[in-house]
């Protein structure tokens, strides 16, 4: 089933050291229990993380989902939008295009960075396989940090 994460941006993603502590959907109340309560208003941003089925304006789908997560990811370990452009139209242009930046950058995560970024849905991962890679990716450096 599909949560819609179109609306997730880095600023959104709440960690405390290594540990996720949350995401902020859009519109909805985060955290009730904060002293100051966070709401996923969705004011402007100059990036946007929609999935490319979003740009055609076509209906989304679980895999829409993975592609807006993994657009999220990439500036996280990029530290730059994934999609090029000098205003939220060109940028969608790209993202419908394909043209994507280089995902180098990221790492070991890369590989799978550019499988969640795919145009075609068909093509992208699910967001099962998404998790099982995260998680090898997680072991595996666990292990080196062990073997140090």
């Amino acid at each position: 089933e599909s949560i819609n994460l179109s609306g997730l941006r880095p600023e959104l993603i709440y960690a405390d050291g290594d540990t996720l502590t949350g995401v902020v959907p859009r519109y909805q109340k985060f955290q009730t229990n904060m002293r100051s309560p966070c709401y996923g208003v969705a004011p402007c941003f100059e990036d946007v993380y929609l999935s490319p089925a979003e740009c055609f304006g076509t209906e989304p789908g679980p895999r829409s989902d993975v592609f807006s997560l993994g657009a999220t990811l990439a500036f996280l370990f990029t530290g730059e939008y994934p999609f090029e452009g000098d205003s939220v139209m060109r940028k969608m242009m790209a993202i419908m295009e394909g043209k994507r930046r280089s995902l180098e950058r990221a790492g070991p995560i890369a590989p799978l960075l550019a499988k969640m970024l795919e145009i075609d849905p068909r093509e992208r991962l699910s967001i099962e396989s998404v998790c099982s890679a995260l998680q090898r990716l997680v072991d595996e450096r666990a292990r080196e940090k062990s073997v140090q």
